[in-house]
């Protein structure tokens, strides 16, 4: 369903629909129009999905409010292996509740909370809910205000995954003591595609502990 307006009122009733399906795996309604009004039918229809991996809802302002609600639904569900909330205006306090919910995906592969001003207490609490997931392998957070200390955290993610591919960062101002966390966790990864980090202010003291990985 994604990028079809059908706003809070067809997402209402989509949920109304999937209610009783239990065989439920993917659920797509990126760009549609939604906000925290419809996350609740949304929560409580996802609710005992034991077969729900990827979960799509980018670009729909569902605000903290509606992470908080949405995680509600999700905190029992331990198959989701992808989660896609790009775009969400979540902000710290919505990624809190994320992140108590992300505790459970022990077979998390993709996490994008793309532009979400997680800031940085936020991407502390998502990557101490997921250091110990060894099956990540695509971790999107740019433009997120998370920092060199937001980085650092990102860093003891990265060291505990082995088969990690994609890492996107850019617009979080992690500076050059950020790159080089990022670099010393990374020289080993040998399946590493994207490392993106535009717009960090890494300068060459910081670009020095990433040459190895670039």
């Amino acid at each position: 369903m994604n990028n079809n307006p059908i706003n809070d009122e067809g997402l209402i009733k989509i949920c109304d629909g999937i209610t009783k399906i239990e065989t439920l795996r993917i659920m797509m309604v990126a760009g549609c129009g939604l906000s925290k009004n419809s996350i609740l039918h949304l929560s409580q229809a996802l609710k005992n999905k034991r077969f729900l991996t990827k979960l799509v809802l980018d670009n729909n302002n569902i605000g903290s409010e509606g992470a908080k609600l949405l995680s509600k639904g999700l905190k029992e569900n331990e198959t989701l292996t992808n989660i896609h909330l790009a775009n969400c205006n979540i902000g710290e306090e919505g990624t809190f509740a994320i992140s108590e919910v992300l505790v459970n995906k022990k077979n998390l592969l993709v996490l994008d909370m793309t532009n979400n001003k997680t800031m940085v207490n936020g991407c502390i609490a998502l990557c101490k809910s997921i250091i110990h997931h060894t099956t990540l392998r695509e971790l999107y957070l740019s433009n997120n205000y998370i920092g060199p200390d937001g980085a650092k955290y990102v860093a003891k993610v990265l060291e505990n995954t082995k088969y990690i591919t994609e890492v996107w960062l850019s617009s979080n101002g992690i500076f050059p003591d950020g790159a080089s966390a990022l670099g010393k966790a990374l020289k080993d990864k040998r399946y590493l595609e994207v490392l993106a980090l535009k717009r960090n202010d890494i300068r060459m003291s910081g670009l020095r502990d990433l040459q190895p990985v670039l």
